[in-house]
């Protein structure tokens, strides 16, 4: 197993989680978002098409942030139709097809879709095409709509599927990968059927697997430490130490060796001791968050089978 799923992805989500208070919805479904025909595009229009598409796929109760996922929203842009108008300066005007998909990976099923046609304006093709990718936007009711209805095809089929995902679950947990067991289980979105149950079960997985994180962390935090006694590493340090839990066995020595920092850059860092972490909710919270982490850096680590998506249409 890649050491602890990336143990500083997961610190790195739990740090700009708690730092934000930015509690999760009930229904978020993680998804990646990825560009079909990225090969004919250019770099910058790829990342403009998949930070547009993530920030209206956010909006819409999906979490964007894994690399690779069952389920996923893809698109995928062709010309249509190309115009040089003479200038000066000269202009390229392009009439563009934007096929946006929800569709789930493994079964090579499509739930939901819709096309668009564009426009773009600008002195070369690139920024023609940028002028067009500016119109994918959460105002875009086309868009909204098919992602929200294949968010509800993806929850039914959690409703579905959940009794098999938490008996993998349990088979992963007995072979010791609760790791594993954790992040099938925090897959299942909290507003399935089985949302409730597998949140217990992904609770007792943790369970198991929190000191192994928790130990893991502390000692990063110790090198990041030892290695840059300045602010830059201080705060870094204390971004691993914030993934704490407290009722691991190495939150004692995560708070004397906050203690330790904090005595020599002598600024407050906040090694969340605010008061709500303090009470059984925000210990609740805080377990809730890591087990996601866990999910999400788990899903980063795992390779799709095939890259081939000639299916999606």
């Amino acid at each position: 197993m890649k050491r602890i799923l990336n143990i500083i992805s997961i610190a790195a989500i739990l740090f700009i989680a708690f730092a934000d208070n930015a509690y999760a919805q009930n229904c978020d479904v993680p998804v990646s978002v990825m560009i079909i025909n990225a090969e004919d595009m250019d770099a910058s229009s790829v990342d403009i098409l998949k930070n547009r598409l993530s920030d209206v796929v956010s909006k819409q109760g999906l979490i964007a942030n894994l690399d690779y996922s069952q389920f996923f929203v893809g698109a995928k842009i062709n010309v249509l139709d190309k115009q040089i108008v003479n200038g000066p300066p000269a202009q390229v005007v392009t009439s563009y097809g934007l096929n946006i998909y929800v569709a789930d990976y493994n079964n090579q099923k499509i739930f939901s879709s819709v096309f668009l046609e564009l426009k773009g304006v600008g002195q070369n093709q690139i920024k023609s095409l940028n002028s067009a990718l500016s119109k994918v936007t959460p105002a875009n009711a086309k868009i909204t709509s098919a992602i929200d209805q294949g968010k509800k095809q993806i929850v039914q089929y959690f409703n579905a599927k959940y009794k098999e995902i938490l008996a993998k679950a349990d088979r992963a947990a007995k072979l010791n990968k609760h790791a594993e067991a954790v992040a099938l289980c925090a897959s299942i979105p909290e507003c399935s059927v089985g949302g409730q149950e597998a949140t217990k079960k992904a609770m007792e997985y943790y369970e198991k697997y929190r000191d192994e994180l928790n130990t893991y962390l502390l000692n990063e935090a110790k090198a990041a430490w030892v290695g840059s006694q300045n602010e830059e590493g201080a705060m870094y340090a204390a971004e691993l130490l914030s993934g704490v839990d407290p009722k691991s066995s190495s939150y004692g020595a995560a708070q004397k060796l906050m203690s330790e920092i904090q005595g020599q850059i002598r600024k407050d860092i906040d090694f969340e001791k605010k008061e709500k972490y303090n009470t059984e909710i925000g210990v609740e919270k805080l377990r809730i968050d890591a087990v996601k982490a866990v999910g999400v850096a788990y899903g980063n680590g795992q390779q799709p089978s095939t890259t081939n998506l000639a299916w999606v249409r």
